[in-house]
Parts: structure tokens; sequence; C-alpha cells
């Protein structure tokens, strides 16, 4: 694979025509993308010029029956995975999510089952992240950026591994 790179709005348009003619070219590799680009005429015209070996969709509850509500073009994406393939073989898909209960999973494998008679495998690892720390510090506009400095500081040890993220 030569190169990853996002495809999305906040591009310039000579930075999305540098990309997307690195796609046609064959300088990229992965290309990461929204669903709602799929409909983008000319980022389509550059992925027809390249094999795609596997689709990865991030956020797969999305195809769900509640979920595709606020992300219709979810529900897209299989009917542009039909169509790009043509006649050829289905390439490989996987689809992640973190948030899935049992009837969610189970319409993401219908929605493969009925619109590409693709039956997918199920790896559960479960949704308990015993690594991951939650906690909800009150502040002010004007304390936020040092008290978070501070935290970040006190948690994480210089020359551990580890991170944080911060919302």
């Amino acid at each position: 694979i030569s190169g990853c790179a996002a495809f999305n709005g906040l591009l310039s348009m000579p930075e999305r025509a540098d990309v997307l003619d690195r796609i046609r070219l064959g300088d990229i590799g992965i290309v990461i993308i929204s669903p709602e680009q799929l409909r983008n005429r000319t980022l389509r015209r550059a992925l027809e010029q390249r094999e795609i070996g596997l689709w990865v969709l991030d956020e797969a509850h999305c195809l769900s029956k509640w979920g595709h509500a606020f992300r219709p073009d979810y529900r897209y994406i299989t009917r542009f995975i039909k169509d790009r393939a043509g006649e050829g073989p289905l390439p490989a898909v996987l689809c992640l999510t973190a948030t899935a209960k049992i009837d969610v999973v189970e319409d993401i494998r219908a929605h493969f089952r009925d619109r590409l008679g693709m039956e997918l495998t199920v790896y559960n690892g479960g949704a308990e992240r015993t690594n991951l720390d939650f906690a909800v510090v009150p502040t002010t506009p004007a304390e936020k950026l040092s008290q978070v400095a501070q935290l970040i500081e006190y948690d994480l040890l210089e020359g551990s591994d580890g991170g944080a993220i911060v919302y």
C-alpha cells in the first residue's frame, strides 16, 4: 500500500484535486471517506480506476433500523459496493462498531445478506473497556485549558505508555 488519505470537506480544492490524482495513479492505497462522499461523482470516478479489495465500515451501527435515520447514506453503501463490483466478485467487508446490541448486529448482518447475498461473521470483543477511565470535571471557560493541562500532567506519567482523550 503506497499511502493513505482522508477525502473530506475539510480539504481545499487544490488538496482535493491532488488526492484524487493520487488515488487514480495508485499512489494512495487507503482512502478514508464518509459514506456521504460516495455520492461525489468526482470521487466515484477516481475510485472506478482502482481495485477495491476491502471495504471497512466504521460506525456500522448506522446501518441498523435506528441508525440510518440520522446517517441515511450508510444505507447507500451496499448499493455502491454492488454497482462497483458489477459482474465481478464482491470485495471483503469489515463492519466495526463498539455500540451495537444483538438486534443491531442482526440488522447489520441482514442488510448485507439481503442486499449483497453476503454472510458476515461476527467477532464480538465485548463492550467492556477496563483500560479506560472516565471522569467529568466541572470547570469554567477561563480555567478549562490550564485545568486540562494539569490533569494530563498528573495522570500521564512521563515516559509511560498511554494517552488521553479530552472532550
